[in-house]
């Protein structure tokens, strides 16, 4: 009999950032092994329907009721979700998620099998407000996941550093999912900047997502002075919203950008197809993060044959340390951003040899066993 599976998420198509993605990349492989997917979800747009289709799976999307930094919650998801439960063997909660704690409390007293994935602790910029938010979320996670059955994230790694999941390893298991990467692609105007940086000789160093402070652009525009000195045809691309509606990173930026424009541009957010394009025209992926869970940009750009420069931080260093597609980076020391740099352009042909172990460490077909075996067991 197969088993029907209601994922809970506060973001979802089309919204197109991480965590929607590989929710999506989950559902498409876990499909083929006859499992159910059904994805109740805030309807964080008021232009699309409360219910669709997509990809051949039921979107249910409740109206949102309360705005408050990145996060929207949504009173009705809470009466949605006890409509919907009956029809489904296993609640399966992607966090970061502001709704995990009626959730969770609603799946325990009903007896269903509950499944946390974790995707990263809840970062907020710099600000008072926003470390009250943080707070409160930290707390309602604590008092969330002790009613999980079972709790997944990416690494091990990124479990013992996380705030909201080191004290619960004990039910942990680490799961990388399933990644695709089968776009069409797709050249657009956009793209076009790109072949005119590289046909003045750049070596382009090329990143993509949301703009903002954890992920830690400010890091390697203070560094450009030490990279160019021994990297004067440098230049970083982003792909990507610049301004995000909670976050005002670009402004405080703005000037530092301007200064290097030479050496850095922005152009703007990109569809899935013209993603795939851009992975092909950047020389190598760049990842200054200040936190991250396990970055999808890196894995997307890796797939596509672009070695990894990325912090040494826990969850997102992992894919370089298992398996040598790239060099980490400590990226608060502006000599060594120069240093690796230089490093991974010199032996790009070296580093390029652990494809295979890429390939491993990232296979679809035994990442989505494992996680089928978990749903189902």
């Amino acid at each position: 009999m197969k088993k029907n599976i209601l994922v809970i998420s506060d973001y979802y198509l089309p919204h197109w950032t991480g965590v929607p993605k590989v929710i999506r990349n989950i559902i498409k492989e876990l499909s083929k092994h006859g499992l159910n997917f059904t994805v109740l979800t805030v309807r964080h747009n008021s232009n699309l329907r409360e219910e669709e289709v997509i990809d051949n799976v039921k979107v249910v999307r409740c109206n949102p009721s309360i705005y408050f930094s990145r996060a929207i919650f949504s009173i009705h998801m809470t009466l949605k979700y006890l409509r919907m439960i009956n029809g489904y063997d296993v609640v399966f909660i992607h966090t970061p998620s502001v709704h995990i704690f009626p959730i969770i409390m609603i799946s325990k007293l009903l007896g269903k099998k509950t499944i946390v994935f974790h995707h990263g602790d809840l970062t907020l910029p710099s600000g008072v407000a926003n470390r009250i938010i943080q707070e409160i979320y930290d707390l309602v996670m604590k008092l969330s996941l002790p009613f999980a059955d079972k709790i997944l994230c990416h690494t091990l790694d990124y479990a013992k550093h996380s705030r909201n999941i080191k004290n619960h390893l004990i039910k942990f298991e680490a799961t990388i999912p399933p990644y695709s990467y089968s776009a069409k692609k797709i050249k657009s105007k956009k793209l076009d900047e790109i072949y005119r940086i590289k046909k003045e000789g750049k070596i382009v160093f090329g990143s993509a997502g949301r703009f903002v402070e954890e992920k830690g652009y400010d890091l390697l525009f203070k560094a450009l002075p030490k990279i160019l000195e021994t990297t004067p045809n440098f230049h970083f691309i982003f792909a990507g919203q610049k301004t995000m509606g909670y976050e005002d990173y670009y402004s405080k930026l703005s000037k530092l950008i301007e200064q290097n424009k030479k050496h850095i541009t922005l152009i703007g957010k990109l569809t899935e197809g013209e993603l795939r394009t851009y992975y092909d025209l950047i020389d190598f992926v760049i990842i200054p993060s200040r936190t991250d869970c396990f970055n999808t940009v890196q894995v997307e750009a890796c797939l596509g044959g672009k070695l990894s420069i990325c912090s040494d931080i826990p969850g997102t260093r992992e894919l370089v340390r298992n398996t040598g597609y790239g060099v980490l980076v400590n990226s608060k020391d502006t000599d060594d951003f120069a240093k690796k740099i230089n490093e991974i352009i010199t032996r790009e042909k070296e580093l390029k040899k652990n494809k295979t172990k890429l390939y491993k460490y990232l296979s679809n077909e035994n990442n989505a066993k494992l996680l089928y075996e978990i749903l189902v067991s």
